[in-house]
């Protein structure tokens, strides 16, 4: 089912928004996932190829076997890694650039805050804070019903953050408001 919004602006002009809708947002986060788990691969070997560095230089006198330090060290960076792989992602690409991920561009959808606003980072922050509830609390699920229950296809980080998501599209469906019903601030008299 195609939703739009409609937003009117203070200069009297209507602009709508196509909603993104389920399917195009779980292909953006099923291409963003292919993404993080290539970077965790990665940082997987990077830890693998430093423990085997430092189990080289470091050889304990009585076998292989690392000081607890320098392996316990290794570990809180690749734990580290991993998180900011799995919820920095997303911020840092929502708030720098401009509401979308390497998924969402592919799929030419973005974030948006209400009212049409460009997503700031805050809003980011914790719209995907309440992504990794979602992601834990069983893969989605969460996010999947309240999408098809929403009007207007928020999530439960959406509504957290006050974002919602669009198709990317030029405008097309930019038209002045008739001045008489409207007042400047676009509200209807």
């Amino acid at each position: 089912m195609e939703r739009t919004l409609e937003i009117r602006t203070a200069e009297s002009v209507a602009v709508s928004y196509e909603l993104a809708g389920l399917g195009s947002r779980f292909l953006a986060v099923t291409i963003d996932l292919a993404i993080q788990v290539a970077g965790l691969a990665a940082v997987a070997a990077l830890t693998l190829a430093a423990l085997w560095i430092a189990q080289a230089v470091l050889r304990a006198p009585h076998g292989w076997l690392l000081p607890k330090r320098i392996t316990s060290g290794i570990e809180a960076i690749a734990i580290l890694v991993v998180f900011l792989i799995f919820v920095g992602y997303f911020v840092a690409f929502e708030a720098w650039w401009r509401g979308s991920t390497p998924g969402k561009r592919a799929l030419r959808i973005r974030v948006l805050r209400d009212g049409a606003y460009p997503v700031d980072f805050m809003s980011a922050l914790i719209r995907n804070a309440v992504r990794s509830i979602e992601f834990l609390a069983g893969f989605y699920t969460l996010s999947a019903v309240s999408v098809l229950a929403s009007p207007s296809n928020k999530r439960l980080g959406d509504y957290a953050a006050g974002t919602i998501v669009v198709r990317d599209r030029p405008l097309e469906g930019a038209r002045p408001v008739a001045a008489g019903r409207y007042g400047v601030d676009g509200r209807m008299r």
